[in-house]
């Protein structure tokens, strides 16, 4: 699936027909996606910010549903160019591609990307989990296509971390 479809999916549904209707000045401002390799349970999130700084968030499932988010950032939020498409199974395999370079033999279980737009440059900005109890940090640069952090890490890193913190 690619961004666009999501996308379309949302501006199909009632809900986000109504919302545009009282907000016609709405953006999107991020979005959010599960992409579940080993239960399937796939999400999407929208979030669209109003002339008020007002933050809404809309679950693309069967339907539509829609929440209001608590703003706790003072800073405006930039708009993302939504004509830009995302193939998440290009961006799936841009991932295990760096994991080969890397050498890292773990299977892909779960990937949870931010769409973000910040200084008017569009990244994915999430979290790869892979067997064995690890995890891989991630930045994709999508102009360039390319990913611009790769951190690999355990749960047991995140632990000795906390651990630290404590001490």
């Amino acid at each position: 699936m690619n961004l666009q479809f999501y996308l379309e999916k949302l501006k199909e549904s009632d809900e986000f027909r109504n919302f545009c209707k009282s907000n016609p000045d709405c953006f999107l401002t991020s979005g959010f996606f599960v992409i579940d390799k080993i239960s399937d349970d796939n999400k999407q999130h929208f979030d669209f910010s109003t002339k008020e700084d007002k933050v809404f968030s809309f679950l693309v499932d069967d339907g539509c549903k829609i929440s209001e988010k608590d703003n706790f950032s003072k800073e405006t939020f930039e708009k993302i160019n939504s004509k830009i498409d995302i193939d998440f199974s290009g961006i799936e395999e841009l991932i295990r591609k760096r994991m080969g370079e890397e050498n890292i033999q773990n299977t892909l279980q779960k990937i949870i990307l931010s769409l973000q737009c910040i200084n008017r440059q569009h990244f994915l900005v999430g979290t790869a989990f892979i067997s064995g109890m690890g995890m891989i940090n991630l930045n994709i640069d999508l102009e360039k296509m390319e990913i611009a952090v790769f951190e690999k890490k355990s749960f047991f890193d995140i632990l000795r971390v906390k651990k630290k913190e404590k001490d």
